[in-house]
């Protein structure tokens, strides 16, 4: 039978096969709650960046609807953050295509004439094609289509992050002062 003095020996401290189980659980316990906290970190970083562009973007786009101009692009730094930079494009747009007045004239003249559509007027569909061409002020399928996009610096080196906002303004804003005063 062991002495008193022989039992305090063996049970005096843990064994090292002991403390490295522990470490392990330990760390295996921890390793998921630090990626989910990076994760929901990257998460709140993206978002904060979002609603400040968000911002940004809908103060350029009513100051450009604002006073709307011919076809143009501009760029430039965000006045309060120069972390944040901005394109704004200008175009005339039509709803009816969904695209650009540019690309639908680039389209007309690239059209293969070999088709039975002759382009005479006499078919209502061909309207415009070779036909009596509407006044585009009165279509309102053509409108000024204002597009803001801002881009901030992303979580992974040399890429940006960015949010797009379009506003479309009809075309009657050509015919009226600031005022609502007809120019005609």
């Amino acid at each position: 039978m062991p002495t008193s003095a022989e039992r305090r020996r063996t049970q005096s401290g843990f064994l090292l096969l002991e403390v490295m189980v522990t470490v392990a659980l330990i760390g295996g316990l921890i390793l998921p709650i630090l990626l989910v906290r990076e994760s929901a970190q990257n998460r709140a970083y993206h978002s904060g960046h979002i609603m400040r562009a968000l911002q940004y973007a809908e103060v350029l786009l009513a100051n450009s609807m604002r006073e709307p101009t011919p076809q143009s692009s501009q760029e430039g730094y965000v006045e309060d953050d120069r972390a944040f930079r901005y394109e704004i494009l200008i175009e005339d747009w039509d709803l009816g295509t969904g695209r650009s007045e540019k690309e639908n004239e680039e389209d007309e003249d690239n059209q293969d004439f070999g088709t039975n559509s002759v382009g005479d007027g006499s078919n209502p569909l061909d309207a415009g094609i070779g036909g009596v061409e509407e006044d585009d002020r009165n279509n309102p399928h053509k409108v000024r289509r204002f597009e803001v996009e801002v881009f901030w610096p992303g979580l992974e080196p040399d890429k940006e992050d960015s949010l797009v906002l379009e506003g479309f303004l009809p075309r009657i804003w050509e015919e009226t002062d600031a005022y609502g005063r007809s120019t005609r």
